[in-house]
C-alpha cells in the first residue's frame, strides 16, 4: 500500500476537478486530482460549451482561453433551436448582429478532447499530481485528516474537494444524499451523415411527449459528426 499526504485531494478531473486545480495553481498546496477513468475519458453529455464556459477559461491561468482558441476540433456554435411536441420550431442565435470577424459565443467539443485539454493545463501550469485509474473504494475520516481507500493504494490528505459527479462517493461518504426524484439518465452517441441540421450550427432541443421533462438532443459537432442523445428522469428509464 502506497501512503502519500496532501493538502489537499480533488476527486474527479473533468471540467470541475481541473477549474478547482487551475485555480489553485499558485496556492502552494500539495495536491492530487485523481479519476476513476483512464484520462482523458469518454463523458456522455457536455461537448455544448457556452459563452460562460469561455468566460470561465479566460480567467484561468496559463493563457488557457487562447490556447483553447486554437484547439482542434471543435466547431462554432451560433443559437439554439428548440422543438415543441407538436413539431413547431423557435430558433435563438446566441449573437443578433456578427461579421466575419465576431467570435463565437460558443463552441461544440467532444468532452475527451476539451477535458484532456484541461488536465494538460494542469500539468503545465501546477506541480500538482494528476492520478488516473484511481477507484475511490472507501473514504474514512479520522483526526482531522482523509484517507482514500483505492484498489491498490491508498491517499491521505488535510481537506478533500468533490468533483465526481453521479454517484459521487465523496458526496455519499460525507452524507450529501440526493433527491432520487431529481436524478436524470442520458444517453449519446455520434451518428455521421445527420442532414436537415441549421444552417448555422445551431444546437437542437427537441421536446417529444414520451420524454418530457427531458428532451432529445442534435449537436452538430466538427469533422461531419453528429452529437445526437437524449436525457431523461430515471422513474421513465423503463
Amino acid at each position: 500500500m502506497q501512503h502519500t499526504f496532501y493538502d489537499l485531494i480533488i476527486v474527479g478531473a473533468g471540467p470541475a476537478g481541473c477549474s478547482s486545480a487551475l485555480n489553485l495553481a499558485d496556492s502552494g498546496l500539495k495536491v492530487a486530482l485523481v479519476d476513476k477513468t483512464n484520462l482523458p475519458g469518454e463523458k456522455i453529455c457536455g461537448d455544448a460549451l457556452s459563452g460562460n464556459v469561455l468566460n470561465v477559461l479566460k480567467r484561468f491561468p496559463g493563457n488557457c482561453y487562447s490556447e483553447f482558441l486554437k484547439l482542434e476540433p471543435k466547431s462554432p456554435s451560433w443559437g439554439i433551436r428548440f422543438a415543441a411536441p407538436n413539431g413547431e420550431l423557435l430558433d435563438i442565435p446566441f449573437i443578433l448582429e456578427k461579421s466575419s470577424q465576431t467570435q463565437p459565443p460558443g463552441y461544440l467539443c467532444k468532452r475527451m478532447i476539451f477535458d484532456g485539454f484541461l488536465q494538460q493545463k494542469v500539468r503545465e501550469i501546477s506541480q500538482f499530481d494528476i492520478i488516473s485509474n484511481f477507484r475511490v473504494k472507501d473514504i474514512q475520516r479520522e483526526n482531522n485528516a482523509f484517507t482514500l481507500v483505492g484498489e491498490n493504494d491508498m491517499l491521505n490528505c488535510r481537506m478533500l474537494l468533490g468533483a465526481d459527479g453521479y454517484p459521487s462517493m465523496v458526496g455519499k461518504k460525507l452524507d450529501h444524499s440526493l433527491n432520487p426524484t431529481r436524478i436524470s439518465l442520458g444517453v449519446r452517441a455520434y451518428f455521421t451523415g445527420v442532414k436537415d441540421t441549421h444552417p448555422e450550427q445551431f444546437i437542437e432541443l427537441h421536446f417529444l411527449e414520451t420524454l418530457l421533462p427531458g428532451y432529445l438532443w442534435i449537436f452538430p459537432m466538427a469533422d461531419g459528426i453528429t452529437n445526437v442523445g437524449l436525457g431523461v428522469l430515471s422513474d421513465k428509464k423503463k
